[in-house]
């Protein structure tokens, strides 16, 4: 017997059987199925996340323009309150309260 005899080389590749190709088809599409069913459970967790985020900014965005709103009327009063400080008569009214002042032609008449 001759030991350095080799097997034929097959100069094609083997041929896969019919029911080969279907188990090798279905895996494959079971992978595929798969891996899109992980791809929309992934997908929809991220919105449901992005929604909350957006319902939170959406609420802090109200209080801003609320506490905005809030600011701007007490800007308006503190500018009136500013105008009424600043007149003659009210600084008068307060010299006379807090002060005791009076004016030149008047005279004082103090309680006991």
């Amino acid at each position: 017997m001759d030991t350095n005899k080799r097997k034929p080389r097959r100069k094609y590749a083997r041929r896969i059987s019919a029911k080969e190709q279907k188990k090798r088809l279905r895996l494959t599409f079971t992978g595929i199925g798969l891996i899109l069913i992980l791809a929309a459970g992934i997908l929809g967790f991220q919105t449901s996340r992005l929604n909350q985020q957006k319902a939170a900014y959406t609420a802090q965005v109200e209080q801003l323009q609320s506490d905005i709103e809030d600011e701007q009327e007490r800007q308006q009063e503190l500018l009136k309150k500013k105008i009424e400080v600043s007149s003659d008569a009210y600084i008068e009214s307060e010299a006379r309260k807090r002060l005791g002042l009076v004016r030149e032609d008047e005279v004082l008449i103090k309680r006991k």
